[in-house]
């Protein structure tokens, strides 16, 4: 039976990804900073293949222990989800820079932390993959003028479209970094969906979304690694 460790499991894509993954047959690891209040997943564990652990990825600590604590798990996929917005708006002149610091320590060092903590875990595997949610709005290359579905309350989504462009270069150094052990290290925008935080106005639902990845995700191997695509398999010229 293969194992997929996916974190932010608790809402959102993460639980969408938990559910499918479970219904398919897979041992799902889900982690989650507040276990108790993540009741459609507990109730989920229930039914599935779930074991549900309590993790704060800020918390690099924490981050350690759940390692240790899986030390004899292969991961055949690590799915780091886990990540924020950050407060809005996020236009020119109004800039937090206290919670930009927290958004880059959620998308890009507790990613890097988790890479780096699970990284054998994954060797181990038969799948060998690490998949790390982007999005589609850090594409450098595509961002050619003001973006109108934003700016009304959004603005331009300065702390999260930076964290995400980060999150693609640490992503694609790691691809390279872990070619020799046979790591697959790919980036994947799951497109934009019905969450929390992709708003009520947003093109795809959350199993629309998770139907698109799953199987992009399954396909995925060492030839894909270092790449970003989308949830339609397209590849972003990031």
């Amino acid at each position: 039976m293969p194992t997929i460790l996916i974190t932010g499991a608790n809402k959102g894509l993460g639980f969408g990804f938990v559910k499918r993954y479970a219904e398919d047959g897979w041992r799902v690891l889900a982690s989650c900073r507040n276990i108790k209040s993540a009741e459609e997943l507990l109730e989920l564990s229930k039914k599935y293949d779930i074991e549900i652990d309590s993790l704060d990825v800020l918390d690099h600590n924490s981050i350690e222990k759940y390692s240790k604590k899986l030390s004899k798990v292969k991961i055949d996929i690590l799915l780091n989800n886990a990540g924020i917005q950050g407060l809005l708006p996020q236009n020119f002149g109004n800039t937090n820079y206290e919670d930009w610091e927290k958004v880059f320590a959620t998308n890009v060092m507790s990613v890097m932390k988790m890479c780096e903590a699970f990284v054998m875990h994954v060797k181990n595997s038969n799948k060998k993959l690490i998949v790390n949610i982007s999005s589609g709005t850090s594409s450098i290359q595509q961002k050619l003028s003001i973006s109108p579905p934003f700016t009304a309350d959004k603005g331009e989504l300065y702390l999260y479209r930076s964290s995400k462009t980060a999150l693609n270069m640490i992503s694609r150094c790691m691809a390279w970094e872990l070619k020799d052990k046979q790591i697959s290290v790919i980036m994947l925008g799951p497109g934009w969906v019905r969450t929390s935080l992709g708003g009520s106005k947003a093109k795809f639902s959350i199993d629309e979304s998770i139907n698109n990845c799953v199987p992009l995700i399954n396909s995925w191997s060492l030839e894909n690694s270092g790449k970003f695509y989308l949830y339609d398999g397209s590849e972003v010229p990031w």
